[in-house]
């Protein structure tokens, strides 16, 4: 069975040591509570500066989809969860997501 990995980009000029300070205490604790498994995180030190990238395993499509499912229901149930979800925008000037699977030569499947 191939792995599926989101890769989640923010740049977040100016806010960087407040960005990973929040992922590091709310949103990554937040989203491994629901069930969200992290596979690395890391920050740009060259090129486009003050950017930090996710990435996170899923089995598959549907495994994501459970995740965010969970995840919407957690923000109706629980409105403290659904606000620091919400800092992450404050934080951040351009957000991407890449859902990516193995190719043949990956060694990851």
């Amino acid at each position: 069975m191939a792995i599926y990995l989101e890769a989640r980009l923010w740049a977040a000029p100016g806010k960087m040591g407040e960005l990973v300070e929040y992922l590091e205490k709310e949103f990554v604790p937040d989203c491994e509570k629901l069930g969200r498994k992290l596979a690395g995180q890391w920050r740009t030190t060259t090129g486009e500066v003050e950017e930090v990238t996710n990435l996170w395993v899923y089995e598959d499509l549907a495994d994501m989809m459970r995740y965010d499912q969970r995840a919407q229901a957690e923000r109706a149930k629980d409105p403290e969860f659904g606000k620091r979800g919400a800092k992450l925008a404050t934080l951040v000037l351009r957000d991407f997501t890449r859902v990516m699977v193995p190719t043949r030569v990956s060694p990851l499947k």
